[in-house]
């Protein structure tokens, strides 16, 4: 038994309309993950920097430099990156207090998924928290004692291999 010929059109017509369809899909993944990694942070004001080591490189001497915007009054603190939709991925907030205590977070109104760094007086981190989950009430709590405490895109702490007791160097401008 033969197919009719407008049966085998009409497959090759479908065919070609999932063929078409697929790399449409395959485009627009491309287009969002392209979108993703260029974040346009108009209201981010660079006030200093951070830098930070490579730990997870051969080379030792390696560091990344992080742009930073400072909050340093109860203002500022307060605000944190709350309703910001993103945030360019070298630059952080650095929350700067009077003395070294444990200090509290949450993620109330923070759109962006965070990694915090725990930073002493000394400029040495005492504690990290991985991949803060954005809109989360749950409190973040450091259980040591840090002066200054940095927040940046989750991910970062894993990519630059940044462990407890690693020194930074913090600047400002």
């Amino acid at each position: 038994m033969t197919i009719p010929f407008w049966f085998s059109l009409g497959i090759k017509i479908v065919s070609e309309m999932k063929f078409v369809f697929f790399f449409k899909i395959i485009a627009l993944l491309f287009l969002f993950e392209g979108c993703k990694e260029q974040c346009t942070d108009d209201s981010f004001l660079e006030e200093g920097e951070i830098e930070i080591p490579y730990s997870n490189l051969k080379n030792s001497n390696s560091s990344r430099k992080i742009k930073i915007e400072i909050a340093d009054n109860d203002y500022r603190r307060r605000l944190g990156l709350k309703g910001k939709e993103c945030l360019s991925k070298d630059n952080g907030l650095l929350f700067i207090y009077d003395f070294e205590k444990s200090h509290s977070f949450w993620m109330k109104d923070t759109k962006i998924p965070l990694d915090l760094i725990f930073i002493d007086q000394n400029f040495k981190i005492v504690y990290m928290i991985l991949n803060a989950k954005p809109l989360s009430t749950k409190g973040l709590i450091s259980p040591n004692k840090a002066k200054y405490v940095l927040e940046v895109n989750s991910g970062i702490i894993k990519e630059l291999g940044i462990k407890k007791n690693d020194s930074v160097h913090i600047s400002y401008y």
